[in-house]
């Protein structure tokens, strides 16, 4: 797979742009560090990705997650899905902000799992497990 260079990528949970694509991929981590990763350990979003500023002009910066999501999860439930098919339902495209703020409330929300380029709506049953398990908490 190739990683044209400013790619938004996310490396485990973390944003990062691509700065080389070799044999490994140099990538510049939001939050300042540089790293030498494989391809199969990043995933992509063809960019351009500038800067954490343009992350900020994400059509829903919202301190909690949009309700929609929960809509998403019934519509989807037992299809797997995209980050980009999420991402085009919920905000009318899958640009690098899209991307970004996606994949971020998915991670605030116990709807979605997998990787962004494969997402499973998780079952009704283990969002009740998880629901009760956080009231037990």
């Amino acid at each position: 797979m190739s990683f044209p260079l400013g790619s938004l990528v996310l490396y485990k949970t973390k944003v990062a742009r691509v700065l080389s694509s070799a044999e490994k991929i140099e990538i510049d981590v939001l939050g300042g560090s540089k790293e030498k990763v494989r391809p199969k350990d990043i995933v992509l979003h063809p960019g351009p990705y500038r800067d954490a500023a343009q992350l900020l002009q994400g059509p829903m910066q919202l301190s909690h997650p949009p309700e929609e999501l929960s809509d998403l999860w019934e519509l989807l439930e037992g299809e797997d899905t995209t980050l980009e098919d999420l991402s085009t339902m919920l905000f009318g495209g899958f640009g690098v902000a899209d991307a970004y703020w996606m994949w971020h409330y998915i991670g605030q929300t116990p709807y979605f799992e997998g990787t962004p380029d494969k997402l499973r709506p998780r079952s009704s049953e283990t969002l009740a497990k998880i629901r009760q398990d956080a009231l037990e908490k």
